[in-house]
């Protein structure tokens, strides 16, 4: 049954400030569409993880009963409202219209732990990248003295690869090396070569390429691109340059194993239109063991000795 607000009884459930784990079983055994979208899009799942009572068995709950927590809906933010007056209609126009999803209001919550967070991380339907309509992750929105769940959060948090505080992910730059000036062939061999590398942004690139431990490496591809574009046709050092670029490649694969868990792989994948490479792929099983080994983003160190000899040209 629909409200004229378009509310179903789930929304009424889990917006009640009495609500309990157990009403909501009870009414999650009757099948409700759990992604029914009231009046401002909103799903029961933004409104219990705004309640003071949410828990972390309710999200299970509605995890189980196939929740989707990448929903936005289109609540202004604060519910900042200016009316515009005219001679015959008011108007009401969102001065933010913020997008968020069930997660955004879940780690504005002040009833946010570790276990809810760790409930929702663990579902792999769950988009972990995902930023409201003003560019914020929802980890901008944890409170300051939650630490313990900065701290969790920041295990799924690639470095370079999502900006956060309003800068579009959406638009964000590629990373790879710029073909654009090069002549052929070597236009093409590099577009080619970009088009292997994982999926991150020009930010994570730049990091990498400034890193000092692949300094030497990089090096050598700039000073044989410029051999190799001053010797157009000649085949030794077109050879050349492909083996330091291979070489580079390997620096890259090994940066972005260490640095991006591999659970979240698949969404920057989608995110920046660039598949995982098949030679990562086959070595996944490798890089969860040194995560597993290692799972703080403070044991970078580790993860990069562990997987060190995995990507040797």
């Amino acid at each position: 049954m629909l409200q004229d607000n378009k509310k179903t009884p789930l929304h009424f459930l889990c917006e009640n400030e009495a609500v309990s784990a157990d009403a909501l079983e009870a009414i999650l055994k009757a099948k409700p569409d759990v992604n029914a979208v009231d009046e401002f899009q909103s799903t029961p799942a933004h409104y219990i993880c705004q309640n003071s009572r949410v828990s972390q068995l309710m999200i299970r709950e509605l995890l189980k009963h196939k929740a989707n927590f990448n929903i936005k809906n289109n609540v202004c933010g604060d519910q900042d409202v200016k009316y515009i007056l005219t001679e015959t209609l008011t108007h009401f126009v969102c001065s933010e219209q913020i997008g968020n999803t069930p997660i955004h209001y879940l780690c504005e919550n002040d009833a946010v732990t570790v276990n809810m967070l760790e409930e929702i991380m663990s579902d792999k339907h769950v988009n972990v990248t995902i930023s409201n309509s003003v560019r914020f992750s929802f980890r901008d929105y944890i409170p300051s003295r939650k630490q313990d769940c900065l701290a969790f959060l920041q295990k799924f948090a690639a470095p370079n690869l999502v900006p956060t505080g309003g800068a579009s992910s959406a638009t964000a730059e590629i990373g790879g090396e710029d073909p654009s000036e090069l002549p052929e062939p070597l236009n093409k061999a590099l577009t080619a070569w970009n088009a292997s590398l994982p999926p991150f942004d020009a930010a994570f690139y730049n990091a990498v390429s400034c890193e000092a431990a692949f300094e030497s490496t990089y090096d050598e591809v700039q000073e044989v691109s410029v051999r190799a574009g001053e010797a157009l046709g000649d085949a030794a050092t077109f050879a050349a340059w492909e083996k330091s670029l291979k070489k580079w490649r390997s620096c890259i694969l090994l940066a972005y194993s260490a640095l991006v868990p591999p659970n979240i792989w698949h969404q920057y994948a989608e995110q920046f239109q660039r598949p995982v490479p098949s030679d990562l792929s086959k070595v996944l099983g490798k890089v969860e063991a040194a995560w597993k080994q290692f799972p703080e983003q403070t044991q970078r160190r580790g993860r990069f000795e562990a997987l060190a000899g995995v990507f040797n040209s």
